[in-house]
């Protein structure tokens, strides 16, 4: 089907590096985004 090139004899490392690099950033903004709209629903007078 060739959906999916596997490739041998490749450094895999910066690969991992990139995509946990990726988890993080996407980590910290979703807190980011969990954090504000938890002070904005008190701001409005809300429950979180």
């Amino acid at each position: 089907m060739k959906i999916h090139q596997i490739r041998y004899n490749v450094e895999i490392a910066p690969y991992d590096w990139a995509w946990n690099i990726l988890a993080a950033v996407m980590l910290i903004a979703g807190l980011i985004i969990v954090s504000r709209t938890g002070q904005e629903a008190k701001v409005m007078g809300g429950t979180v």
